[in-house]
């Protein structure tokens, strides 16, 4: 398919039609005589689905199709795997990353989670031998992530259906010194955007603002409670047979 030019030529049309998404990376899966595209854009501060679905559209019509004759069945081939919990996106990710980690001390465990850190620890030891579960194909092993990321896609005017692939993740407990333990989440997949869809209604961008430091928060900072690593992008891919 000649990759590089393609990419090159992908991101020159892309431009054209957007001034914030920017190409990263087109990954082909072939099965049989179908090749599916994972296409990766950067998109600012959006999440970016919409505009990265256009952008798809556009490169699949002007540069692959003529390229290489080979026609589009879809736009979408669900390989992207959006609002569904999926393994591709599990290991590859597919929006904003995040691996929020804290020391819990000894008096936070006893006065407000109501225990102390052999209990914690003990809890704990089933998701400390996940990894076999993991690369075995499992999803996941954490404290109930959906709850948290429910409450934070309605308050800041995200789209509640990315809780599905957003709640998949790992929670790890570890014991410390004295009497306290190291707590970390890692969450693969949380589309997250601080402009377009439902941030701009009034609480929503409130909400968006106290968590930010400036009056249009990135989502490289909001919110602080999901904690996004990255503006990483959702992939919106094509696949074409």
């Amino acid at each position: 398919m000649g990759a590089r030019i393609t990419t090159t030529r992908s991101a020159r049309s892309r431009r054209e039609r957007s001034r914030f998404l920017e190409l990263t990376e087109v990954r082909p899966y072939t099965f049989g005589t179908t090749i599916f595209l994972r296409f990766r854009f950067t998109t600012g501060d959006a999440m970016g689905m919409n505009m990265a679905t256009i952008a798809c559209d556009r490169i699949v019509r002007d540069l692959i199709e003529p390229q290489t004759g080979v026609p589009c069945v879809a736009l979408s081939g669900n390989y992207c795997v959006d609002k569904k919990a999926a393994s591709v996106n599990f290991n590859e990710g597919a929006a904003s990353g995040s691996t929020p980690e804290v020391v819990l001390d000894a008096a936070v465990l006893r006065d407000t989670l109501k225990t102390d850190a052999r209990f914690a620890d003990r809890g704990a030891v089933p998701r400390r031998t996940s990894s076999g579960s993991i690369a075995a194909g499992s999803m996941g092993y954490n404290a109930h992530f959906a709850n948290v990321l429910s409450a934070v896609f309605l308050a800041t005017g995200q789209d509640p259906a990315h809780v599905v692939g957003g709640s998949t993740g790992v929670t790890c407990i570890e014991p410390r010194p004295n009497g306290s333990v190291y707590a970390s989440i890692f969450i693969p997949d949380a589309p997250l955007g601080a402009i377009g869809g439902g941030t701009s209604l009034n609480t929503q961008s409130e909400a968006l603002g106290s968590w930010a430091s400036s009056p249009t928060p990135s989502v490289r900072v909001t919110p602080r409670c999901a904690s996004p690593r990255s503006s990483a992008p959702p992939c919106s891919r094509a696949s074409c047979r």
